[in-house]
């Protein structure tokens, strides 16, 4: 272990922190991660990239060195369970539960062809050596297909086994393929003879993965019965049956070298094994959370663990110490951008409001139950400063006890129409009941005004009347009625009992409450709007709207016009086809209850401030801005790339902000329909807006987060704060600083800055670092010791310094970081910074 140690460790001190040339675009990526149980994930074969599939249905690519995502990748309708890199690391194939094969491009994440299989399961693939072939299984009689690349046709299928096959592995050089099978058999198929059967290894239960040693020689099987076995191909004997996992075997993978053999259990345990020996080399027990797979990157240094709580672990294992706590040796692949429910002006326009969300796991929930996995707060965006102002309520979960799991979460806030009061719905989850309220904060202090709460009526809907003397909630779950509550007074009065569903929206005019009820395929009742005469409180008039689930309201400001559409499935069922709904938005006159108007857009809906316009978000996550008077389409604004939550206009009409499932806030020019900014939001209290040209604004925690991606290496804000940070942009952006901008290099492609590598320092105490042109020049290089600038350098590529001649802790770990420009001046590699240990008499 010692030796294994030692080897990992020297060659981990040969840095090369960037290896390829770029001169590229930057896109700004939002490190979502998965938003649920991690199957499966795959080395490139430079093992710079690892790809991860999970339940979501995405597949994602992620920057091993310094673990940003560098793109999603779609396609697949169902969870992804097998990825596998071609050979020269350009494409990349998918295998889903739904049957198909997706083979995408790395570079650009397109879908290249899709291979379909019926009335089965892609469990497990495997490319041949010379990317010319594709080895895939999973169907539950336990065939296994070759398919030829190029065309996309089958070559031949291998019938033997009796169950699905579980684990596939291409060796000698694409000639001979393995498989692990649900029958407790292992077999060897040749390729060359038409994939004729020519070894059977006999496990003692069900093999769930297979995994061969570089050199061919040794097998490894993880198995039911808690064990994994090691056979020699050439004897066909089993060498070993290893014994120290107490659930079945998941996941089995050797090291490159072959020497070091990792299993993983349903029991969240990790070992590694000597494969020599047999022998343990370390094990880790109590996991956080069940292991799916694990995989060997080709180095040997890193292993990379697919995890259920929607994560991805990359564990340092040449730092091993059998003594010490692996923590500090993982490296975490997930999202770090909150989820963006809700968006929306204050009446003065200084304040932009939003609702942020951030998954959250605990070990004692089952991993496929999102209930209760979220935490939620409000951020408020004083647009005078530019800067987010403290979050009211932290919306955390408190866990009081494992057999009682208490949170809180908020979906719906709503402004007074004063600006003075901000209204958000609150459910409040403990155990296995629920309990709604209406919460009231004072927008100046923060302070909590107020608080509405109601047993028996669990609230849906919110809405302040236009004189903000009350708030209107609407209600479900076998109780559909709506009630309104006095702000200043405790007084409540029924408005209307016995509505169709679950009322999803509220919207005020001075005389009418519009009311959105949830309809689904199911229900007999299609009226899903209901108009309400808010003095007495009866029904004046009902319309339907198309689409199911939920639907949303919305009044101009003048209150003669109502918006109304139904959003959530975009998909029905129709004689077992899938056909698309044809989503409409509604315009009603609300006086005389006159449909006036179809328009084909989906909500979330916004009026602009003078009632001429109307957004409407669409199929094609776009935003459409409409001409109320002849129903026309004046602009189209395009930027995000999943469903839109909210859309808000500012009070002033010029800028309308949006929210989306990608996680953010985009600020877009009325007249031109320009994007203006995007905001992003990490942690509770982080972010980053980012404008035209690049700049931005941002916390210091944001810039080491937030990112850009050119080709497939991650640059992030920090980078180019020096040329490309705009303090206060926010507040550029809605006019409310007219100070000038900050000149910025116009950046149209991207110059990288050299390479860095540096050999380890020695006794003699010397530092050797050499920079390599990676088409952007070599421009400044700085060297820093303990935070203590030691050189400043101009276009060299090779630099030594004694470094006995300065301040350095003895036996203790001093930092050495290097921070390197390109020619221009305007993108550095951020800072590396490099452990240096002083021992004994050195």
């Amino acid at each position: 272990m010692k030796q294994f140690s030692l080897f990992i460790f020297t060659n981990l001190l040969l840095l090369s922190l960037i290896s390829s040339s770029y001169c590229q675009k930057l896109e700004l990526v939002t490190q979502s991660g998965h938003s649920g149980i991690v199957w499966t994930c795959s080395f490139s074969p430079d093992g710079k990239i690892l790809a991860s599939g999970s339940i979501d249905g995405t597949v994602k690519l992620w920057d091993v060195k310094s673990g940003k995502e560098l793109r999603t990748l779609y396609g697949h309708t169902e969870g992804i369970l097998s990825l596998c890199f071609s050979p020269d690391g350009n494409m990349l194939a998918g295998g889903s539960s739904d049957g198909t094969v997706n083979l995408l491009s790395v570079i650009d994440g397109s879908v290249i062809s899709t291979i379909k299989k019926t009335d089965t399961v892609v469990e497990c693939l495997s490319f041949s050596s010379d990317g010319k072939n594709l080895a895939m299984g999973g169907d539950k009689k336990g065939f296994i297909d070759i398919i030829d690349i190029e065309t996309g046709k089958e070559i031949f299928t291998m019938t033997g086994h009796s169950r699905a096959v579980s684990s596939i592995k291409f060796f000698r050089k694409g000639k001979i393929l393995a498989s692990g099978s649900k029958d407790g058999t292992i077999k060897l198929w040749d390729l060359n003879n038409g994939g004729k059967e020519i070894s059977s290894f006999k496990a003692y239960s069900a093999v769930n993965s297979i995994s061969l040693s570089a050199d061919g020689k040794y097998l490894a099987g993880g198995c039911d019965d808690s064990k994994v076995n090691i056979w020699d191909i050439s004897t066909g004997q089993e060498i070993y049956s290893l014994t120290g996992h107490s659930d079945m075997v998941i996941s089995v993978s050797f090291s490159p070298d072959g020497k070091i053999l990792a299993s993983a259990d349903y029991d969240k345990r990790i070992i590694l094994w000597d494969r020599l020996s047999g022998k343990e080399i370390f094990k880790v027990e109590g996991f956080p959370s069940s292991i799916e797979s694990v995989s060997f990157s080709p180095d040997g240094m890193i292993l990379a663990i697919a995890c259920d709580d929607n994560k991805v672990r990359l564990w340092d294992i040449s730092t091993i110490d059998p003594l010490g706590d692996i923590s500090s040796q993982i490296k975490y692949l997930e999202g770090k951008a909150n989820g963006i429910s809700s968006v929306t002006f204050s009446p003065d326009g200084k304040i932009l409001a939003c609702i942020i969300s951030r998954y959250i796991f605990h070990p004692d929930y089952k991993a496929y139950d999102k209930k209760g996995k979220e935490k939620k707060s409000i951020i408020l965006w004083d647009l005078e400063t530019g800067k987010s102002l403290q979050p009211f309520e932290k919306m955390e979960e408190i866990f009081t006890d494992l057999s009682e799991k208490e949170y809180e979460s908020i979906d719906t806030i709503v402004f007074s129409h004063d600006g003075k009061i901000l209204a958000g719905r609150i459910e409040k989850i403990l155990a296995e009941s629920s309990s709604f309220s209406v919460k009231l904060w004072d927008i100046k202090t923060g302070k909590l005004i107020k608080t509405i709460e109601d047993k028996e009526n669990q609230f849906s809907a919110i809405a302040f009347s236009r004189d903000d003397r009350k708030i209107a909630t609407g209600c479900g779950e076998y109780r559909d009625r709506i009630m309104l509550y006095d702000v200043t007074e405790d007084k409540t009065s029924l408005f209307l009992k016995d509505l169709s569903n679950t009322v999803t929206s509220l919207s005020f005019s001075d005389t009418i409450l519009a009311c959105g009820v949830m309809r689904d395929m199911l229900s007999t009742n299609n009226i899903t709007v209901n108009l309400l005469d808010i003095k007495t409180g009866k029904e004046i008039n009902n319309f339907e709207t198309v689409g199911e689930g939920n639907t949303f309201t919305v009044f101009s400001p003048d209150g003669k016009l109502l918006a109304a559409g139904s959003k959530d499935s975009e998909l029905s069922m129709t004689e077992s086809k899938i056909k698309p709904i044809e989503n409409k938005v509604i315009l009603i006159e609300a006086d005389r209850g006159k449909e006036i108007l179809q328009i084909e857009a989906l909500p979330p809906m916004s009026f602009s401030p003078d009632g001429k316009i109307l957004a409407c978000s669409d199929k094609n996550n776009r935003v459409k801005l409409l001409d109320i008077s002849t129903g026309k389409e004046i602009l189209t604004l395009k930027g995000h790339s999943k469903k839109i939550n909210s859309i808000s206009f500012s009070p002033s009409g010029k800028i309308i902000a949006t929210g989306g499932d990608d996680m953010k806030i985009k600020l877009w020019d009325i007249i031109s329909g320009k994007e203006k900014g995007t905001i992003i939001s990490t942690g509770q209290e982080d972010w980053a807006i980012i404008g035209e040209d690049y700049r931005f604004d941002s916390t210091f925690k944001g810039m080491k987060t937030i990112h850009f991606v050119t080709g497939n290496k991650p640059v992030v804000l920090l980078q180019l704060k020096d040329c490309y940070y705009e303090p206060g942009l926010l507040a550029k952006i809605t006019g409310f600083n007219n100070e000038p901008w900050r000149e910025v290099i116009q950046l149209k492609d991207l110059h990288f800055f050299p390479e860095i590598k540096v050999e380890p320092v020695g006794k003699d105490k010397k530092l050797t670092v050499k920079l390599f042109d990676q088409g952007g020049g070599i421009g400044k290089i700085q060297i820093y010791l303990n935070n203590k600038e030691i050189g400043s350098y101009e276009g060299k590529d090779i630099i030594n310094i004694d470094l006995s001649g300065y301040s350095f802790l003895p036996g203790e770990k001093n930092i050495i970081t290097i921070v390197a420009w390109n020619i221009e001046g305007y993108l550095s590699n951020g800072g590396i910074e490099i452990p240096w240990v002083v021992k004994g008499e050195e």
